[in-house]
């Protein structure tokens, strides 16, 4: 999504500018202090005169920011939720920023043969709303942020101006070549962030209502057909007990009335997914990766802890993995990786990983 802002502040280890795009005025001073951002700002308008209205960009080198190497087939089809979900996996150990308390952006980078490397920002909730504030308080609304480091020429006003003005084309172009994190698009970050939060949690509410009993119903008149689904009973029965962390198959159960040849299908599909993900897991992994052990964590969603003796082990079975199940319905998500400190030499590293299975990427791929 392309911004347009009126003002474009940045904010360095040792210096701050404040960058008027209506009048093109620059102007640099110093951060004298150690403050976080927000009071950074809240500083500098104290002591620069400035144009205090209209929309803003914040660029802060105190922003955490990191590239993260993915194997492409790993990322291959994936929505941008669940592309940020897994680039939010990678870099939450690293930035200190509990899961579900940061904002996350990515911007791709460069390809490597089988691997894509992603510049990854995540700033905390807190910071955000910290910065609105203060920004909101001069009577200026914050639509994005952006990392930027020291090389930002903060000694000359007009190499400044220069180079914020070719900063604001690019973002205006809606994918600038880093990560720009869409902050605002209209009314403050904490009103719209608690209306949103509590309008999507009645709605969803009141769907896993409506949806239990439709499926619960559903479940009941397949079991009283003659299919018989002796090898993902267990999955059946897991289906039944976690409703609620299944809506958005019971949605597409529901959706789909089509009759009993396309229910008769997706059974098909579900009665042969766990033999093909286990024909085919030895194969992919090679003789360097030994599976440790395999545990439930949704219905048709498995978490798969391995031993690897090689420390690009862990990259290539996933990626073997991701590129033999192409078409299967299976997804490869990773979660964790590192390496053993009493066998470091030797590569050696233990690391997890998901596999999901949907039966709807099976038939959106089918003629």
């Amino acid at each position: 999504m392309s911004v347009n802002p009126d003002i474009i502040i940045v904010v360095g280890s040792s210096s701050i500018a404040f960058f008027d795009t209506r009048s093109s005025s620059c102007q640099v001073a110093s951060r004298s202090e150690i403050l976080n951002t927000a009071d950074t700002i809240s500083a500098m308008f104290e002591n620069l005169k400035a144009r205090k209205s209209g929309t803003a960009t914040v660029f802060s080198a105190d922003f955490f920011t990191q590239k993260v190497r993915l194997g492409i087939a790993q990322v291959r089809g994936l929505a941008e939720a669940d592309l940020l979900s897994v680039l939010e996996f990678e870099v939450e150990p690293f930035s200190n920023i509990p899961h579900g308390q940061g904002l996350i952006a990515c911007s791709p980078d460069k390809q490597i043969e089988n691997f894509s490397t992603w510049n990854v920002l995540h700033i905390s909730k807190t910071e955000v709303a910290g910065i609105s504030s203060v920004l909101r308080k001069q009577g200026i609304r914050l639509i994005s942020a952006g990392y930027i480091d020291d090389s930002f020429p903060f000694g000359d006003e007009e190499e400044a101006r220069t180079v914020l003005q070719e900063k604001l084309q690019e973002i205006k172009t809606g994918s600038p070549p880093f990560p720009l994190l869409i902050t605002l698009r209209t009314g403050s970050v904490e009103r719209r962030s608690i209306k949103v939060a509590v309008t999507a949690t009645i709605f969803i509410a009141a769907a896993c209502f409506c949806h239990f009993f439709f499926f619960n119903n559903r479940l009941s008149s397949l079991r009283e057909e003659s299919w018989k689904l002796d090898a993902i009973a267990f999955e059946i029965e897991d289906l039944n007990t976690g409703i609620r962390n299944c809506k958005s198959r019971i949605a597409s159960i529901e959706a789909e009335k089509t009759g009993r040849a396309r229910a008769d299908q997706r059974l098909s599909l579900h009665r042969s997914a766990l033999s093909t993900l286990f024909r085919i897991l030895p194969d992919s992994c090679g003789d360097d990766v030994f599976i440790q052990s395999i545990s439930p964590v949704n219905p048709f969603e498995l978490r798969l802890s391995a031993f690897s003796s090689e420390s690009d082990g862990p990259y290539s079975c996933m990626d073997g993995l991701a590129s033999a199940l192409s078409g299967s319905g299976w997804t490869v998500m990773p979660e964790q990786a590192s390496n053993m400190e009493s066998a470091k030499s030797h590569g050696n590293a233990n690391f997890m990983f998901r596999v999901s299975f949907s039966e709807d990427r099976v038939l959106k791929e089918s003629p």
